[in-house]
């Protein structure tokens, strides 16, 4: 669910359904931006050089979504036959997750949700659930 806290900032709150978050390497998030479209011969050689240093990060980040999603289906399955615990988190719209705590079960997680959403709605802080970061 997505909702305004008292300082209105944007936050978004839910289980995670992925078995893990898929992030791209520190050196794809770095390096992207410096890829473009160049008329010159020289800015073509450069686009071409950083095209080939950033394309295994881009395969490798696509391999791991693709990897995720498959696996999603049988992870929700697991967790659901075997008991184990949903993952909780709350994160900025702007950034990157901020709390993530883990409940018992699918019911235990939508009252953590529920705790989560009014603590952040009236103090920006959600002392339910853990800070971390990613």
């Amino acid at each position: 669910m997505r909702f305004l806290d008292g300082g209105g900032r944007r936050w978004r709150l839910g289980r995670r359904y992925l078995p893990w978050r898929p992030r791209p390497h520190p050196f794809l998030a770095r390096h992207v931006d410096l890829i473009s479209d160049f008329d010159d011969p020289i800015s073509a050689a450069i686009n071409m050089t950083l095209t080939l240093l950033v394309l295994p990060f881009a395969i490798w980040l696509c391999l791991s979504w693709a990897l995720a999603l498959f696996l999603t289906p049988f992870v929700t399955a697991g967790r659901i036959l075997f008991r184990r615990p949903w993952p909780v988190v709350a994160f900025q719209a702007e950034g990157s997750w901020e709390y993530l705590e883990y409940a018992r079960s699918w019911r235990a997680a939508g009252r953590l949700i529920q705790q989560a959403r009014r603590e952040l709605t009236v103090s920006g802080n959600a002392p339910s659930l853990r800070r971390g970061s990613t």
